[in-house]
């Protein structure tokens, strides 16, 4: 729980200085990765690493960080099976798995966007632009947030911690998480990801 406690407020701490990285409510191109909580798309949940590399980086430029296979439980959270790996472009990290009780598969597990965990840098220092299939992203604002999703999306504060999140679809898993800038409704999204996750 302290790891995660460190990932958010470096997140937010760093939240002032965050810029508009994406146009909010514009909708991804056919040749982007789409953030979904069922995956990267078109790269579900499930997929096998290697071909989805490939790929990814046949769209973004090949990644910056690469942990290789490394302890399930690691600086990335406490992910299921035994092994993990975490690949990174700028900020957005995917994360795969390794079956540790059936046959050894290796798959993409989750995703997170806006912060890097190897830095602790904040934004989209790629430049890489990624939103949701309505057009969510980095930048977006807690007003264009509430007017996409409406009934789908729920708020919530940690007030000690001055953490504000939200969730899309969060009343069953898989879904979107997110965290805002600040309470107001011109405040913008500077850090999302897909849940369940690694545990932090």
């Amino acid at each position: 729980m302290a790891r995660c406690f460190v990932v958010v407020a470096a997140v937010v701490a760093l939240a002032a200085t965050a810029c508009s990285t994406t146009a909010a409510n514009a909708p991804p191109t056919d040749d982007v990765v789409i953030l979904d909580a069922e995956g990267l798309l078109p790269f579900p949940i499930g997929a096998p690493p290697e071909p989805m590399i490939e790929e990814i980086s046949e769209t973004l430029g090949g990644p910056d960080r690469d942990s290789s296979w490394i302890g399930a439980d690691s600086p990335y959270g406490l992910c299921p099976g035994d092994a993990m790996r975490a690949v990174g472009w700028g900020s957005l990290f995917v994360f795969f798995v390794r079956d540790g009780e059936g046959d050894g598969a290796e798959t993409f597990h989750s995703w997170t966007y806006g912060f890097d965990f190897q830095t602790g840098d904040q934004g989209d220092p790629r430049r890489l632009g990624l939103v949701t299939a309505r057009g969510i992203g980095l930048g977006s604002t807690r007003a264009e947030v509430m007017a996409t999703h409406q009934a789908e999306v729920e708020f919530s504060e940690e007030l000690a911690a001055e953490i504000w999140s939200f969730s899309i679809g969060g009343g069953a898993d898989p879904h979107i998480r997110g965290i805002f800038s600040g309470p107001e409704d011109d405040a913008v999204v500077t850090f999302i990801e897909r849940v369940p996750g690694c545990q932090l």
